[in-house]
């Protein structure tokens, strides 16, 4: 069930935000979990 919503609701946010837009927040998000998992490494 999660595997057949998750797409859809991709697509409606790629509707909402536009090709850019999805970019720009996969972005963002890859920069600030590259950063948590640099943060973590640096207090191990």
């Amino acid at each position: 069930m999660v595997g057949t919503l998750y797409p859809s609701l991709l697509s409606v946010i790629q509707k909402v935000l536009g090709p850019n837009g999805v970019s720009q927040m996969g972005l963002k998000l890859f920069k600030s979990l590259k950063f948590l998992k640099q943060t973590a490494e640096r207090f191990q």
